[in-house]
């Protein structure tokens, strides 16, 4: 990681020490020097131990002054040994290499060292477009981080919800700093996010539903199981891609989600419906315990996971070929899933725990809207007279 470089000059890089002897306060010497890529000037002390002999006092100040004024004459800089004074560009090339050792020790999941590194190019980006990549510390203030949320707001005209997820990264990245010495607060702490508009669950027609099940079974099994799994056992892309053959217990129509998949990392169960379980039992019969359900290859069972990007890229293709509409993403498989459980009448804590939502209000999300009479509240006070 590299700082600025200086060649300092008397009263325009710095100005010299000077010791200070005021009657009621303590002794300093006090210099200042030009803050780095600006025309500011930085005022530094350094304090004066006090002695019973003034005599002496003053000769240890303008020891003190004569020395600093002997490093400033030399080349030294206080921002050398000031981390205010090294570049964002290469502090965020810090981080980047802290979130690679973070994933590597198991402490980050793979999508979030994916989020945290695309984020940081996005940032990086936006400082090289407005030509603020020798910004320094000494400059990353509310000021910058509004300015990139406008840039992201207006420039390039993203969505509340992918703003707000930017301000909660550079919090994290700005704690990150913080935590290293190189700012002295966090400058994204009291920024206000954006109001996001509300989620709306794009639920599969049935008509489409039953299109696309019904051509993945006679075209491609492999993909026909994962689909499956998303809309009966409610599991994301990346936890679907990253389940081993030995986390689905059959007997007891369970499958066992470990910490090291699960998205809120904590080990977690979910049932298998019976209409399912022979499906999967055909998928993954004969195969190592240790293979992946889904595979690179083709999502067969095997040695190398797939992606999320191939489910993803999968899914298109299907939508394309069929002719469904757009709208749907692989998420609404899962989406339409739960719907269908809450419509069916299962209770919702039952939902709640096969979606394993960490709150009912999640799963209430998705409790579709009467358009029509509800005979159960028609008919209860059948019979009773008033």
């Amino acid at each position: 990681m590299s700082k600025q470089k200086s060649n300092p000059l008397a009263f325009v890089d710095y100005k010299p020490a000077k010791l200070y002897t005021p009657k009621n306060s303590a002794w300093e010497v006090k210099f200042w020097y030009k803050i780095p890529q600006t025309n500011k000037f930085k005022l530094f002390k350094r304090r004066v131990k006090p002695l019973n002999n003034k005599r002496e006092r003053l000769k240890l100040g303008k020891t003190l002054e004569n020395a600093i004024n002997n490093q400033l004459s030399s080349g030294w800089s206080p921002f050398k040994n000031d981390r205010s004074g090294y570049f964002i560009i290469d502090l965020l090339k810090a981080f980047e290499d802290h979130t690679e050792k973070s994933y590597k020790n198991g402490n980050f999941r793979f999508d979030t060292k994916r989020s945290y590194i695309s984020n940081v190019n996005k940032f990086k980006r936006f400082l090289e477009n407005k030509a603020l990549d020798k910004l320094t510390t000494e400059h990353f203030d509310k000021s910058i981080i509004m300015k990139y949320i406008d840039y992201m707001d207006f420039e390039l005209n993203n969505s509340g919800k992918t703003i707000n997820n930017n301000i909660t990264f550079l919090k994290i990245v700005s704690n990150y700093f913080l935590d290293h010495g190189y700012i002295k607060y966090n400058p994204v702490h009291r920024i206000k996010k954006k109001r996001e508009s509300k989620k709306k669950r794009k639920i599969i027609a049935e008509l489409h539903l039953k299109s696309i099940f019904k051509y993945l079974k006679n075209t491609d099994n492999n993909f026909y199981v994962l689909c499956l799994m998303c809309y009966f056992c409610f599991l994301r892309r990346t936890e679907i891609t990253k389940l081993k053959v030995n986390c689905v217990q059959l007997n007891q129509r369970l499958i066992y989600v470990p910490s090291n998949v699960s998205k809120n990392r904590k080990d977690d169960y979910v049932t298998i419906p019976d209409v399912y379980a022979d499906v999967l039992a055909d998928h993954i019969k004969g195969t190592d315990p240790n293979d992946y359900i889904f595979s690179y290859n083709n999502f067969c069972p095997g040695n190398k996971p797939a992606t999320a990007k191939q489910v993803t890229y999968k899914w298109i293709k299907i939508k394309q070929v069929l002719d469904i509409p757009n709208e749907y993403d692989f998420y609404s498989l899962k989406d339409t899933g739960i719907t269908k459980l809450l419509e069916a009448g299962i209770p919702i804590i039952k939902v709640r725990d096969q979606a394993r939502h960490h709150d009912i209000k999640i799963t209430e999300k998705y409790t579709p809207r009467r358009t029509t009479a509800d005979d159960t509240i028609r008919n209860i006070y059948n019979g009773m007279s008033f």
